[in-house]
């Protein structure tokens, strides 16, 4: 039986005051706060870091909360310098579907979203994206090497490795939560197979209005059930390049992660190893968001 002695603590995805590899270009330095998604998106509010207890159980706590918004130290100063550069695009997009963060309406799951005639930046806002996947993940630019040299020397058109994706949906809910790697499934749905109804995804972002997952495609047949949307294509256009919303993407789904239901969460189990992944929560992100907007 374990005792208070034994409950080793560790947190997930912990800074240390020393040098460590920049998750996008790889090289060692101090590394420095980022902000995902961005402080322009409303990323301002009170977060809880989560925990991991080394006992029989392998129990995960939450800490306490703290402003500041969802922040990594997972990149070095010149590469945050890259991500910022296109927070802009990010937060256009972002603001422009603020009115459905803060509806506060019952939404039905499998329904879908109309997007709003608003000038966006696709490729900007996939690059954005992704540099903030490769600052949660700090293995990751192990296991795509490629994908993270031409996200840091910015070229053109970048292609992502076979088998995997980037979806997007419209999060529902006042919820955040932004990790690295988890693989995660429910326990009581399964595949015609008998397989579970599963996700591999290598970093997720959940914060109102926006939920993104870099995840792989065989592994991830909840994301097909749950009708996300691909936006893979968008890291083949140009930076600069400038689209119509409602032109580009019609329409996009609503989607929740699995823990945030009160039903879905008794059944959702997630596997991760505690050094890839950071795992941040907001409980109302919503909350900031309207107070940048002056609501009460």
């Amino acid at each position: 039986m374990s005792t208070p002695r034994d409950r080793r603590r560790q947190i997930v995805g912990r800074y240390s005051n020393r040098e460590r590899q920049c998750g996008l270009c790889g090289r060692l330095g101090f590394l420095t706060r980022t902000h995902v998604p961005p402080q322009c998106a409303g990323n301002t509010g009170s977060v809880k870091r989560f925990q991991l207890v080394s006992d029989p159980q392998n129990m995960m706590e939450s800490g306490r909360e703290r402003i500041g918004g969802i922040h990594f130290f997972g990149l070095c100063r010149a590469c945050n310098g890259l991500q910022s550069k296109w927070d802009p695009a990010y937060c256009t997009f972002a603001k422009s579907l603020w009115p459905f963060a803060l509806a506060g309406k019952i939404v039905i799951p499998s329904a879908r979203c109309e997007m709003p005639s608003e000038r966006i930046q696709p490729g900007a806002i996939a690059r954005g994206v992704m540099v903030s996947c490769f600052a949660l993940n700090p293995n990751l630019r192990t296991t795509f090497p490629n994908l993270a040299d031409e996200l840091h020397s910015e070229v053109g058109s970048i292609r992502l490795p076979h088998d995997t994706a980037l979806y997007i949906g419209v999060a529902r809910g006042p919820q955040a939560l932004v990790t690295g790697s988890i693989s995660g499934f429910h326990m009581n749905q399964h595949l015609a197979n008998g397989s579970p109804l599963e996700t591999m995804c290598f970093a997720q972002i959940f914060f109102p209005p926006l939920a993104w997952q870099f995840a792989s495609v065989s592994l991830s047949p909840l994301l097909e059930k749950e009708v996300w949307t691909d936006v893979s294509a968008w890291l083949l256009r140009d930076s600069k390049d400038i689209e119509n919303l409602s032109g580009l993407l019609p329409a996009l789904p609503f989607v929740s992660h699995p823990s945030f239901g009160v039903d879905s969460a008794a059944f959702w189990s997630e596997v991760f190893h505690n050094d890839s992944c950071f795992i941040v929560k907001s409980d109302d992100a919503v909350l900031t968001i309207r107070a940048k907007l002056g609501y009460q």
